[in-house]
């Protein structure tokens, strides 16, 4: 089996969760290769987008933590006292160069050459784990399709913020495992699995959660596909919701239910 990950950022993208996944799916004997594809690989082209998604505080503590994977706002401060070799120490990138696995770097993941590469490469899966939008081009070409984990239990609750509104709804956690189609959140459900949420957890700690059971999820679809076994249901688009990024207030009101556990689903 061939597979290929989709990721994004590649100088700073250090998640622990997509080095696990990376090297757990090279111990497995049924898959022959791995490339890891990554869109927005110019550093000009990352602070931008970064930019949109993260706020100048989020950012910084994303480029000082071990664990952080995206840029901010000011990486032209950062990158001017950290070269590139320091910046990708740690990263997925470094850590796929050192297990002999291809890494490939486009400014888009519908670039031609993007295209190009993966239709010679012929992959048999492909997973996003860049969190950005994977155009109908690319996600076509893997046989078996290209699975994303979505934070949150699908088709109730879908859209932006959802770990957030996941609490605000009381709803149990989960990561949704779904086949990447046209509509948004709308793919082929193959995979639910429930997070653990402790008492005292943050937002930050649970969407942690979220990103190893994300990477296990992952490991359960390609064990899935090689028995024959996966089964993908489809969604109705008018059942569940979907919802918009959270404002500063029902944000501040999310992280006290989270302060003062009220939120319904905690492990103990």
């Amino acid at each position: 089996m061939r597979i290929v990950i989709f990721s994004a950022f590649p100088l700073l993208d250090r998640h622990p969760y997509k080095r696990r996944l990376l090297a757990s799916l090279l111990d497995q004997e049924y898959v022959e290769e791995v490339a890891v594809v990554y869109g927005y690989s110019g550093l000009l082209e990352s602070a931008r987008v970064a930019k949109r998604l993260y706020t100048i505080t989020e950012g910084i503590r994303r480029l000082k933590s071990s664990g952080g994977g995206d840029s901010s706002e000011r990486m032209n401060d950062a990158r001017a006292s950290m070269g590139p070799e320091l910046l990708e120490e740690g990263s997925l990138s470094s850590q796929a160069s050192k297990l002999q696995t291809e890494v490939k770097r486009f400014d888009r993941f519908g670039d031609a050459a993007c295209l190009k590469f993966l239709a010679e490469w012929q992959p048999d899966v492909g997973f996003n784990l860049s969190g950005l939008y994977i155009p109908e081009a690319v996600y076509s070409l893997p046989e078996k399709g290209v699975f994303g984990g979505h934070f949150a239990e699908l088709p109730r609750i879908r859209g932006a913020d959802t770990v957030r509104w996941t609490v605000m709804l009381d709803q149990p956690m989960i990561v949704s495992h779904q086949v990447l189609s046209q509509g948004y959140d709308l793919g082929d459900v193959v995979l639910r699995s429930r997070v653990t949420v402790n008492r005292g957890d943050t937002i930050g700690d649970i969407r942690a959660k979220c990103r190893e059971v994300h990477a296990d999820g992952c490991l359960e679809v390609v064990a899935s596909i090689q028995s024959g076994q996966l089964v993908a249901t489809p969604q109705s688009e008018l059942e569940g919701s979907h919802f918009r990024k959270m404002g500063k207030h029902l944000e501040g009101a999310v992280d006290r239910t989270l302060k003062l556990e009220r939120y319904s689903h905690y492990a103990d």
